[in-house]
Protein backbone atom coordinates (compact mmCIF):
# COMPACT_ATOMS: atom_id res chain seq x y z
CA UNK A 1 0.00 0.00 0.00
CA UNK A 2 1.49 3.53 -0.90
CA UNK A 3 0.05 6.60 0.49
CA UNK A 4 -1.09 9.42 -1.99
CA UNK A 5 0.82 13.10 -2.03
CA UNK A 6 -2.01 15.46 -1.36
CA UNK A 7 -5.28 13.08 -1.25
CA UNK A 8 -7.73 13.53 1.10
CA UNK A 9 -10.53 11.41 1.98
CA UNK A 10 -13.12 14.10 1.33
CA UNK A 11 -11.99 14.00 -2.66
CA UNK A 12 -14.01 13.05 -5.24
CA UNK A 13 -12.44 11.65 -8.41
CA UNK A 14 -13.03 15.15 -10.21
CA UNK A 15 -11.13 16.41 -7.52
CA UNK A 16 -7.79 14.08 -8.14
CA UNK A 17 -6.99 15.41 -11.25
CA UNK A 18 -6.40 12.22 -12.43
CA UNK A 19 -7.03 10.43 -15.87
CA UNK A 20 -10.46 7.74 -15.32
CA UNK A 21 -9.34 4.19 -16.85
CA UNK A 22 -12.41 2.24 -18.29
CA UNK A 23 -12.64 -0.46 -15.33
CA UNK A 24 -15.13 -2.23 -17.89
CA UNK A 25 -17.24 -1.21 -21.54
CA UNK A 26 -19.74 -0.02 -19.36
CA UNK A 27 -17.98 1.79 -16.43
CA UNK A 28 -16.43 4.09 -18.34
CA UNK A 29 -16.53 7.06 -16.31
CA UNK A 30 -15.85 7.91 -12.62
CA UNK A 31 -19.93 8.95 -13.25
CA UNK A 32 -20.73 5.62 -14.15
CA UNK A 33 -18.06 3.84 -11.26
CA UNK A 34 -20.38 5.83 -8.98
CA UNK A 35 -23.75 5.29 -10.88
CA UNK A 36 -22.94 1.55 -10.86
CA UNK A 37 -22.44 1.03 -6.79
CA UNK A 38 -26.20 3.18 -6.85
CA UNK A 39 -27.92 1.15 -9.36
CA UNK A 40 -26.33 -2.08 -10.53
CA UNK A 41 -27.99 -4.03 -7.42
CA UNK A 42 -31.50 -1.92 -7.58
CA UNK A 43 -32.18 -2.97 -10.99
CA UNK A 44 -31.64 -6.79 -10.35
CA UNK A 45 -34.74 -8.42 -11.37
CA UNK A 46 -36.73 -5.69 -9.98
CA UNK A 47 -38.17 -4.25 -13.59
CA UNK A 48 -36.09 -0.85 -13.19
CA UNK A 49 -33.44 -0.01 -15.60
CA UNK A 50 -30.20 2.05 -15.37
CA UNK A 51 -30.20 2.71 -19.11
CA UNK A 52 -26.90 1.06 -19.45
CA UNK A 53 -25.54 2.21 -23.01
CA UNK A 54 -27.29 5.61 -22.89
CA UNK A 55 -23.84 8.06 -22.15
CA UNK A 56 -25.80 7.98 -18.69
CA UNK A 57 -24.19 4.28 -17.61
CA UNK A 58 -26.30 3.36 -14.13
CA UNK A 59 -27.54 6.67 -13.89
CA UNK A 60 -30.39 6.87 -15.37
CA UNK A 61 -33.14 5.18 -14.00
CA UNK A 62 -36.56 4.33 -15.47
CA UNK A 63 -39.03 1.79 -14.67
CA UNK A 64 -41.59 0.61 -17.71
CA UNK A 65 -45.04 2.64 -17.98
CA UNK A 66 -43.65 5.81 -15.52
CA UNK A 67 -42.92 8.88 -16.69
CA UNK A 68 -40.19 10.73 -15.13
CA UNK A 69 -42.38 12.82 -12.62
CA UNK A 70 -44.15 9.63 -10.79
CA UNK A 71 -40.27 8.45 -10.70
CA UNK A 72 -39.05 11.62 -9.19
CA UNK A 73 -41.81 11.95 -6.67
CA UNK A 74 -41.90 7.93 -5.12
CA UNK A 75 -38.38 8.20 -4.77
CA UNK A 76 -36.68 11.66 -4.66
CA UNK A 77 -36.43 11.70 -1.07
CA UNK A 78 -36.01 8.46 0.11
CA UNK A 79 -31.74 9.48 -0.16
CA UNK A 80 -30.21 11.79 1.89
CA UNK A 81 -27.33 13.69 -0.50
CA UNK A 82 -29.37 12.54 -3.99
CA UNK A 83 -31.19 14.54 -6.21
CA UNK A 84 -33.44 13.16 -8.96
CA UNK A 85 -33.53 14.78 -12.14
CA UNK A 86 -36.54 14.29 -14.53
CA UNK A 87 -35.31 13.93 -17.66
CA UNK A 88 -36.19 12.49 -21.20
CA UNK A 89 -33.68 11.11 -23.79
CA UNK A 90 -34.20 11.69 -27.46
CA UNK A 91 -36.38 8.75 -28.57
CA UNK A 92 -39.20 9.86 -25.69
CA UNK A 93 -37.77 7.25 -23.08
CA UNK A 94 -38.68 9.27 -19.83
CA UNK A 95 -36.70 8.45 -16.14
CA UNK A 96 -34.44 10.26 -13.75
CA UNK A 97 -30.87 11.35 -13.57
CA UNK A 98 -29.19 10.93 -10.06
CA UNK A 99 -27.49 13.24 -9.55
CA UNK A 100 -25.14 13.82 -6.10
CA UNK A 101 -26.26 17.11 -4.29
CA UNK A 102 -23.90 16.24 -1.02
CA UNK A 103 -21.50 13.50 -1.14
CA UNK A 104 -21.09 14.28 2.96
CA UNK A 105 -24.33 12.69 3.57
CA UNK A 106 -24.73 10.18 0.44
CA UNK A 107 -24.98 6.15 0.79
CA UNK A 108 -24.77 4.90 -2.70
CA UNK A 109 -26.16 1.69 -2.12
CA UNK A 110 -28.90 3.22 -0.74
CA UNK A 111 -31.21 3.71 -3.70
CA UNK A 112 -31.16 0.43 -4.62
CA UNK A 113 -32.92 -0.96 -1.46
CA UNK A 114 -35.40 2.00 -1.82
CA UNK A 115 -35.81 0.65 -5.72
CA UNK A 116 -36.20 -2.97 -4.52
CA UNK A 117 -39.77 -1.47 -2.27
CA UNK A 118 -41.05 0.50 -4.80
CA UNK A 119 -40.95 -2.35 -7.31
CA UNK A 120 -43.28 -4.26 -4.96
CA UNK A 121 -45.35 -1.16 -4.64
CA UNK A 122 -45.90 -0.75 -8.39
CA UNK A 123 -46.02 -4.04 -9.26
CA UNK A 124 -46.81 -7.26 -8.26
CA UNK A 125 -43.43 -8.60 -5.33
CA UNK A 126 -40.88 -9.38 -8.02
CA UNK A 127 -38.78 -11.09 -5.13
CA UNK A 128 -41.33 -13.71 -4.26
CA UNK A 129 -40.74 -16.06 -6.54
CA UNK A 130 -36.68 -15.64 -7.40
CA UNK A 131 -35.85 -19.26 -6.96
CA UNK A 132 -33.00 -21.59 -7.29
CA UNK A 133 -30.15 -20.09 -9.13
CA UNK A 134 -31.27 -16.99 -9.45
CA UNK A 135 -32.01 -16.63 -5.86
CA UNK A 136 -28.91 -17.77 -5.03
CA UNK A 137 -27.60 -14.88 -6.99
CA UNK A 138 -29.72 -12.25 -5.59
CA UNK A 139 -28.58 -13.30 -2.36
CA UNK A 140 -24.71 -12.93 -3.63
CA UNK A 141 -24.99 -9.77 -4.80
CA UNK A 142 -27.05 -8.61 -1.86
CA UNK A 143 -24.99 -9.92 0.84
CA UNK A 144 -27.85 -10.87 3.18
CA UNK A 145 -30.03 -13.98 2.89
CA UNK A 146 -31.96 -12.58 5.99
CA UNK A 147 -33.07 -9.00 3.88
CA UNK A 148 -33.67 -10.93 0.97
CA UNK A 149 -36.09 -13.24 3.46
CA UNK A 150 -37.91 -9.96 4.21
CA UNK A 151 -38.06 -8.89 1.27
CA UNK A 152 -39.47 -11.84 -0.79
CA UNK A 153 -42.01 -12.40 1.67
CA UNK A 154 -43.24 -8.48 2.66
CA UNK A 155 -42.65 -6.46 -0.30
CA UNK A 156 -43.35 -3.33 0.31
CA UNK A 157 -43.85 -3.37 3.26
CA UNK A 158 -40.15 -4.13 3.98
CA UNK A 159 -38.63 -1.94 6.93
CA UNK A 160 -35.97 -0.20 5.29
CA UNK A 161 -35.24 2.18 8.52
CA UNK A 162 -34.46 -0.96 10.70
CA UNK A 163 -32.39 -2.41 7.82
CA UNK A 164 -30.20 0.58 7.16
CA UNK A 165 -29.93 1.39 11.38
CA UNK A 166 -28.94 -2.00 11.47
CA UNK A 167 -25.98 -1.55 8.23
CA UNK A 168 -25.12 1.30 9.53
CA UNK A 169 -24.14 -0.09 13.06
CA UNK A 170 -22.32 -3.01 11.14
CA UNK A 171 -20.28 -0.09 8.99
CA UNK A 172 -19.17 1.68 12.51
CA UNK A 173 -18.15 -1.18 14.01
CA UNK A 174 -15.74 -2.17 10.99
CA UNK A 175 -14.62 1.50 10.75
CA UNK A 176 -13.78 1.22 14.72
CA UNK A 177 -12.07 -1.79 14.56
CA UNK A 178 -9.61 -0.92 11.04
CA UNK A 179 -8.90 2.49 12.50
CA UNK A 180 -5.90 1.35 13.91
CA UNK A 181 -4.98 0.00 10.36
CA UNK A 182 -6.07 3.30 8.11
CA UNK A 183 -3.54 5.75 6.35
CA UNK A 184 -6.03 8.61 6.02
CA UNK A 185 -8.58 9.30 8.91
Amino acid sequence: VVTMRGWRRSMTWNLTGLNWTATSPMIDSPQAALGYAMTGLGCMDSGFSHSAGTGRNFRFLTYPRRKAAELAAALGASVPGLTLQPQQLADGTQGVYLAISDYAVFRPTAISLHLFRQACVWAPNPFAGLIGGKRELFIKHLGSEAFFEELRTQGARIDLARWMRRWDGDAAAFRARTAPFRLYA
